[in-house]
């Protein structure tokens, strides 16, 4: 049995409530694996108990005892609730002007992911009504960005061949969760119109998730993988970020999504340990720093056509 107490702080960090949990970290890798002892700071019901916190304030907790496994949770209708706000976001039209595509919310997706999910929602998006006679063009933004990124690429898109479509999520969400997200999401769209094709385009780390999900979305639904029909990448950090790894290493606060973009990480060994099917063209742009001497970290296997 492990007794843990004492102070949690965040400082700059505009935080509304909080869940605290602890763990024995016996494998000393920083990361909660479900082999481990851990519990919630909770109630006599077993069950998290939220704190809430204002900017810069600390707060102490009563004692945290470990005595076993992660306890079993019971139904939770805040998280149900963000989850369906993002339902409600597939094949909803929108216009890319939307009051819930501005840079604060493209922060707050980054900084507070679960507070993204339950305020704005996000979801996949549509500028117009479906057409079986036009292509979709799923356009996925990067980390602390959003829909309203593409409206200069959107302005080029020849629109009577294509359709856009918008993959809005929030950018500190671990990236499995966000690809899984999107699986589901393209598994309703495909359901819902039966689209032949589809062209996925990928921005920063919008590679990363378009790339994970190609991977899930073929081996869950392997008959509905050849209406993908291309890939592109734009300035993607496919093999990582040494910046994240050391923020990962030294930072007081980690945003989630540090884990997988970091060098090395075990999202990133995973996504780099599958290949690539052959059968779908990738096209992968990246530019060059030339005051600094140096490239994104952009290196893989892939098909140029």
């Amino acid at each position: 049995m492990f007794l843990l107490a004492g102070c949690f702080w965040l400082l700059n960090f505009q935080v509304r409530k909080v869940y605290i949990g602890a763990y024995v970290d016996v494998n000393n890798d920083g990361e909660y694996q479900a082999s481990e002892d851990a519990n919630y700071y909770s109630v006599e019901t077993g069950q998290p108990v939220p704190v809430v916190l204002k900017p810069g304030q600390t707060v102490e907790v009563p004692d945290i005892v470990i005595s076993g496994k992660l306890p079993t949770l019971s139904g939770n209708e805040s998280h149900r609730a963000e989850i369906h706000k993002f339902v409600e976001g597939i094949g909803r039209l929108v216009s890319l002007d939307d009051p819930r595509f501005v840079k604060r919310n493209y922060s707050l997706g980054m900084w507070r992911p679960m507070d993204f999910l339950d305020k704005v929602g996000g979801g996949l998006y549509f500028l117009q009504p479906y057409e079986n006679d036009k292509i979709p063009v799923l356009f996925i933004h990067g980390i602390n960005g959003g829909p309203s990124d593409w409206k200069r690429v959107v302005g080029q898109l020849d629109r009577e061949v294509f359709q856009p479509w918008f993959f809005y999520y929030p950018g500190g969400m671990r990236l499995d969760v966000t690809a899984r997200f999107l699986v589901q999401a393209m598994a309703v769209l495909q359901k819902r119109y039966a689209f032949q094709q589809c062209y996925v385009v990928g921005h920063s780390m919008g590679g990363l998730v378009a790339r994970a999900f190609v991977k899930d979305y073929l081996r869950d639904y392997p008959k509905l993988t050849r209406s993908i029909r291309l890939l592109v990448t734009v300035n993607s950090p496919l093999n990582g970020m040494l910046s994240a790894e050391i923020g990962v290493r030294r930072s007081p606060i980690v945003v989630p999504v540090w884990r997988d973009i970091a060098t090395g990480s075990a999202f990133l060994q995973d996504l780099n340990a599958w290949r690539w099917p052959g059968r779908i063209p990738w096209h992968l742009f990246f530019s060059y720093l030339a005051d600094r001497g140096e490239m994104e970290s952009c290196r893989c296997k892939a098909r140029f056509h």
